[in-house]
């Protein structure tokens, strides 16, 4: 941690605090360009017309909506209003999503049934957590939404735990972790 008088550095420092791609890419291109002014330097490439994430192949009319949906139900067997919720927080990674709920039986939250214990576990797996406020905090809306209780936090910790291998020493640690951050800082 620096300290002290930052009124004489002969740089700027710009920060910027991370969130998901979607909504921060355009905070990025806004210090990365004032990054490049301060160096007298041109942007070489543009990112707001790029795809990501679930943003890739995303239907544009509400027809190629439908069909795209009404496909994904149709392959998975899952109810229409599922294959929604997952469209509406995966956006077309539901694909990889949905696939990965068919390899293995799966079964509601008892906290927080709207989610899945194979959904967590996709999370766990392919989103890069590293601490369980990872999950709550970032790859969810979970935390932002106030559907954090004590029950549910321990029930993704378990499903969590389970996904990364973590022994009950470090599950313990992750939700005591959890649990100060929210304290001070949420």
């Amino acid at each position: 941690v620096l300290s002290g008088d930052w009124t004489n550095l002969a740089f700027p420092v710009y920060s910027l605090v991370g969130g998901k791609w979607t909504s921060f890419r355009a905070f990025s291109e806004q210090v990365t360009d004032k990054s490049l002014g301060f160096l007298k330097k041109p942007r070489q490439k543009f990112t707001h017309t790029l795809p990501i994430g679930g943003g890739r192949n995303y239907p544009h009319t509400p027809d190629e909506k439908k069909r795209y949906l009404d496909g994904i139900a149709a392959w998975t067997g899952f109810p229409a209003q599922r294959v929604q919720t997952l469209f509406n927080r995966y956006g077309t990674r539901v694909e990889a999503v949905a696939l990965f709920l068919t390899k293995q039986p799966d079964q509601p939250l008892k906290s927080l049934p709207e989610y899945s214990r194979r959904e967590i576990a996709f999370l766990a797996q392919n989103e890069k957590l590293i601490h369980l406020d990872d999950l709550i905090l970032r790859r969810t809306l979970i935390g932002m939404l106030g559907q954090l209780t004590r029950p549910a936090l321990d029930e993704l910790a378990d499903v969590v735990a389970e996904s990364l291998g973590w022994d009950a020493a470090q599950k313990q640690t992750e939700v005591s972790r959890t649990l100060e951050l929210l304290a001070t800082r949420h």
